[in-house]
């Protein structure tokens, strides 16, 4: 689904994770994040602006909601991408402070004039126990080896500090009701796609311990992706262009969004947030058997 290729999945029978069994080498990723993957859409840049800011206020709520206020928390962005959420953390007083391994990306970071480390983590320096929250945003699916790469975070956690993942999980309604068209496969960029069961099982493995769990707010987008994978196999392009057209309109997602939310809270959503704290440093499970 996310570019050329052959892929499959395949479960751990040991474990229970679903992962990509057949997948790029680690250094022909290249094409599959071209510049524009981080979609923006055709809108006015003001309206642009706006949208974003709407939809990463919950996120900026979900991590203020955590932290004493003006005590200058720093966090870690773990795969910033243009640093839009870590612009959005400064500006409601937290340190913020990011981690990306693509070069367009860190490119963009850097010109709001945010700190970026280039490259993947587990791989990079980050201060040891410097920051008291650390979120991936739709990127745990993406690393090669999680368990590595949660492990690094954690080391850069002080003692105490909060863990923030949002990720697809194979647990909600939408996964089920689209089957083999749900977004969240997303070949060959998701290298593993989780349930809360496998996630939480990741997070102990690292270090983590889970808290809480928060369904993500926004179906929507991801019926409109399913729905139009289905209508370019289904339809001729010229309709399947209409279609994909009218799904992405941003009047109709909002509309609709009361719905959605009332779905994801009663059978659960496209994908969840998880809220995890650092356990004692001498925690740490097994490695992940699935990567």
């Amino acid at each position: 689904m996310g570019g050329p290729g052959a892929f499959a999945y395949a479960r751990c029978m040991a474990c229970g994770l679903t992962y990509l069994r057949t997948r790029p080498a680690t250094d022909a990723f290249g094409p599959y994040y071209p510049s524009n993957y981080v979609h923006h859409g055709r809108s006015p840049a003001w309206l642009r602006r706006r949208f974003q800011r709407h939809d990463l206020a919950p996120k900026v709520a979900l991590v203020r909601s955590l932290v004493p206020p003006g005590t200058g928390t720093r966090l870690l962005d773990v795969g910033c991408a243009d640093g839009a959420f870590l612009d959005a953390v400064r500006s409601a007083g937290i340190v913020p402070a990011g981690v990306e391994p693509v070069s367009w990306a860190v490119a963009q970071a850097s010109a709001r004039g945010l700190p970026i480390w280039h490259g993947a983590i587990g791989d990079v320096a980050l201060p040891p126990r410097s920051f008291e929250i650390a979120t991936l945003w739709d990127v745990i699916e993406h690393l090669d080896d999680p368990v590595r790469g949660l492990r690094a975070v954690s080391d850069a956690l002080a003692t105490g500090g909060r863990l923030l993942i949002s990720t697809p999980v194979l647990d909600g309604w939408e996964a089920h009701l689209w089957g083999e068209a749900w977004p969240g496969w997303d070949t060959p960029r998701h290298l593993q796609v989780y349930s809360r069961a496998t996630l939480a099982d990741t997070l102990d493995r690292a270090g983590f311990r889970v808290e809480s769990w928060h369904w993500v707010q926004e179906g929507w987008l991801i019926h409109a992706l399913a729905m139009t994978l289905a209508a370019r196999e289904r339809l001729p392009a010229p309709l399947a262009r209409v279609v994909r057209a009218l799904l992405h309109m941003r009047p109709l997602r909002e509309l609709l969004r009361p719905l959605l939310r009332a779905l994801d809270r009663r059978l659960g959503g496209c994908a969840i947030t998880v809220v995890a704290s650092k356990l004692h440093a001498d925690h740490k499970g097994g490695a992940s058997c699935a990567s």
